[in-house]
């Protein structure tokens, strides 16, 4: 169980994060959210500043933090205590699939439609979204890649998962 300090603490960096990646017109902050696939299974992707976001995930920190809430929990068992999910390598670790819009290799210099986020790192044992609360499970619904199942796929294309996002805008 977290503290209230450290929930307020979590949903404050998660407001700030998606508010401001959602704001921005075009090199943005490098925004974590998560996502959830056809087979429940959880994923956190990494925006690297350009990455596009489902409209959905920006607009629910509350339930972007109780997602956060519940896997930093699940992490404290293992010695992780507080996460720092600005760092990709701890999502496997907490059992989640790991997506970088940057890429394994190489970086992109601007947003372009149909760009993917690419996989970077596989949970030995995944976290499905019905191990976490009833509030991270609502979050999860709603920002679903559907027709996917992250450990069958190398990259994902928001675009053509979901119908609104947030992307930039300064390339059109």
């Amino acid at each position: 169980m977290l503290s209230d300090k450290r929930r307020s603490e979590i949903l404050r960096e998660a407001t700030s994060a998606l508010t401001e990646a959602a704001a921005s017109e075009g090199w943005g902050p490098d925004t974590e959210w998560f996502a959830s696939d056809r087979d429940d299974h959880v994923a956190m992707l990494s925006t690297a500043g350009l990455g596009p976001i489902p409209t959905r995930a920006t607009t629910d920190p509350a339930g972007h933090a109780a997602v956060w809430e519940d896997l930093e929990v699940r992490g404290i068992p293992i010695g992780l205590g507080e996460l720092d999910f600005y760092d990709l390598a701890v999502a496997p670790k907490v059992g989640l699939f790991a997506f970088d819009y940057s890429g394994s290799d190489h970086g992109y210099s601007s947003y372009s439609p149909g760009q993917a986020y690419r996989r970077i790192g596989l949970p030995s044992d995944p976290v499905t979204a019905n191990q976490l609360s009833s509030a991270a499970r609502t979050y999860l619904t709603a920002v679903c890649f559907r027709d996917t199942c992250f450990a069958d796929v190398d990259a994902l294309v928001v675009e053509e998962a979901f119908a609104s996002i947030h992307r930039p805008t300064m390339w059109d």
